[in-house]
């Protein structure tokens, strides 16, 4: 059997994929006191539209009383490894915030994929 004839159960849905990141972002981020969409927002087009918006709600954060430790509880939250954290900073040139935004942003969306595939049994 190739690539192209697999059977319907081993495609995801990427509505229910999507929706379960936003809803995941959001839940991670309010855990750490963080309203993810507190700014309006007129919808996202890519994975890299969530990292630009994770990245200036990090900047913003990042100003605020014990802003640096909410971030700190987010990347734990996410369970973003401390490891991972420095090689990507040592290895880019992007802004702090970028990196950081991404790291999470990315492993939001590999647990959501994960925890999906696991209950379809995929």
């Amino acid at each position: 059997m190739n690539d192209f004839n697999l059977p319907i159960e081993h495609y995801f849905n990427y509505e229910e994929i999507g929706s379960a990141f936003i809803d995941q972002l959001k839940k991670d981020a309010a855990m750490c006191g963080i309203d993810f969409f507190s700014k309006k927002h007129t919808g996202f087009n890519s994975l890299f539209d969530y990292i630009d918006h994770t990245s200036n709600l990090l900047q913003q954060i990042n100003n605020e009383p014990n802003g640096f430790q909410k971030i700190q509880n987010w990347l734990y939250r996410v369970d973003v490894p401390e490891k991972l954290i420095k090689q990507k900073l040592q290895e880019q040139t992007n802004s702090y915030f970028n990196i950081i935004a991404e790291l999470i942003v990315k492993r939001t969306l590999q647990k959501v994929v994960i925890k999906y595939l696991h209950t379809k049994n995929l």
